[in-house]
């Protein structure tokens, strides 16, 4: 039976009821875990253990904290627990948030995303990825654009596509690993692609793989 991870819960005492819901769900679980609460970012610094997962809680100065985890850490995976809103979840993915829960889901799939977090690279609330999906899903003729690029682009924008739609979120130096060619080029070739689909930004453009990739 595989070992459950030691998790790292980052809240604030302000959120009592989402702070109690996730312990609960943890300790019925028997997951372990240490609680750090209201902490400050320079107080994240001092952390000597690495955590084999964060769950980050609604807290005071949370994108601050995120932020802090990525830079202390390499690569660590951090599952955010917020609120049913775009504009919260969006700045996380694009940053590399392993995963997003909705907090009212806590008591039902909090212990699932820990372990789906755990298999793969980014956990995604498939309401939520709807949700953002028909959010900057194009009209009718901007579709229709997406699908005429689709047949434009080169075998290498493929490749670089097919990387992204295989493992949201992966860092472009990876692929540029992968296919053997700079991360530069990898850089140039996806902003080619978002300017081109006319779209803002990777978040946009990994929502609209369906299109490009077929």
């Amino acid at each position: 039976m595989q070992q459950k991870p030691h998790l790292l819960l980052i809240s604030d005492s302000q959120s009592l009821n989402v702070n109690i819901a996730a312990r609960f769900v943890l300790d019925q679980q028997q997951y372990s875990y240490d609680l750090i609460l209201d902490p400050t970012p320079e107080e994240i610094t001092l952390l000597r253990k690495r955590p084999e997962l964060v769950v980050l809680l609604p807290c005071e100065r949370k994108e601050e904290i995120f932020d802090t985890l990525l830079l202390k850490f390499h690569k660590p995976k951090i599952l955010v627990v917020g609120e049913d809103r775009l504009d919260e979840y969006a700045p996380y993915l694009h940053r590399g948030a392993a995963g997003y829960l909705y907090h009212r889901e806590i008591s039902t799939r909090l212990c699932s995303s820990i372990e789906s977090i755990r298999t793969v690279s980014l956990l995604v609330n498939r309401h939520l990825k709807h949700t953002l999906y028909t959010s900057v899903r194009p009209a009718d003729e901007s579709g229709r654009k997406l699908r005429k690029l689709a047949t434009e682009l080169t075998e290498l924008d493929k490749k670089i596509l097919r990387l992204m739609n295989a493992n949201p979120g992966v860092p472009y130096r990876l692929i540029a690993a992968k296919l053997s060619i700079s991360v530069e080029t990898v850089k140039k070739r996806t902003g080619s692609i978002v300017r081109r689909a006319g779209l803002s930004n990777r978040v946009e453009l990994q929502l609209h793989m369906q299109e490009l990739c077929g």
